[in-house]
């Protein structure tokens, strides 16, 4: 499924339009992104997951084929951890 695919999905299910949808697709998504970007960087969706920020250090990789070395910079990313009902259902 993609993200047409859900609007479209979500839409059917509302009875509201795709272009409704679209909208609050796009508001729920920037907002989850301003909230991660702040400096709490924490989103807890009770029954389904939590999102957060975490830092992963810079290391030094080699490339298999040359033997060169390489380096991958620290950066920050986003980690998704499913609550223990989601989990529940997914194993069920």
């Amino acid at each position: 499924m993609n993200r047409s695919d859900l609007v479209r999905h979500v839409s059917r299910q509302t009875q509201h339009s795709q272009a409704q949808i679209e909208t609050l697709l796009d508001l729920i998504l920037d907002e989850i992104a301003t909230l991660l970007l702040s400096g709490d960087g924490t989103l807890t969706i009770r029954n389904f997951g939590r999102f957060e920020i975490r830092h992963r250090q810079g290391v030094t990789r080699r490339n298999p084929k040359t033997g060169e070395e390489i380096k991958v910079p620290s950066k920050r990313a986003v980690i998704f951890q499913p609550a223990k009902s989601f989990k529940e259902r997914i194993n069920d």
